[in-house]
């Protein structure tokens, strides 16, 4: 029996290459945290400018509220012409069918490029791949103005209708994945 020789990987611990190893992971780091706070600040910014009075927010839209205040959240919790829970209702309807939708045919999609052989596989897989490369909101206006014209009632399955096709090459991609 002839002996297996073990390749064993070595690692460079010189000074330079741990300087090089530090330097990448901060700056990664900064990348990551530079992120982290775009994604954040606007959820924060939303947060402290509904504590703002209207007029408080006009005048400094970015300043913090000196005098911050429920007033905005008892006015529309309060009042009857905001109809919030018919509002409530129509998201949980539209969202509800839009997930429904999308996994069902993104489901049905992505276990026929998986596992189903037929000549058009590899194109419809390449078509789903640049679908998911297509910015999502780059294609919200133009799909609001052509399906009015194209004769969509103005119901909840109209904006279930619209985010299918944005929503399903990406999930069809983890379907086949799996």
């Amino acid at each position: 029996m002839a002996k297996e020789m073990k390749m064993t990987k070595v690692e460079d611990n010189s000074a330079g290459t741990r300087v090089k190893r530090g330097v990448l992971t901060v700056v990664i780091n900064f990348f990551l945290w530079f992120f982290l706070l775009t994604c954040i600040f606007p959820l924060f910014w939303m947060l402290y400018s509904s504590l703002k009075e209207k007029r408080v927010f006009n005048a400094d839209i970015m300043g913090l509220p000196k005098e911050p205040t429920l007033a905005n959240y008892t006015k529309i919790l309060s009042n009857k012409d905001y109809r919030l829970m018919q509002s409530v209702g129509n998201s949980a309807r539209t969202t509800i069918l839009s997930v429904l939708l999308i996994v069902i045919i993104a489901f049905i999609a992505g276990y026929i490029l998986s596992r189903i052989d037929f000549a058009l596989n590899k194109p419809l897989y390449v078509m789903f791949l640049m679908g998911m490369l297509i910015p999502i909101h780059s294609l919200m206006v133009p799909i609001y103005i052509i399906f009015p014209r194209w004769g969509f009632p103005t119901t909840g399955i109209r904006c279930s209708c619209r985010m299918f096709p944005l929503r399903c090459p990406c999930r069809s991609f983890w379907c086949r994945a799996m």
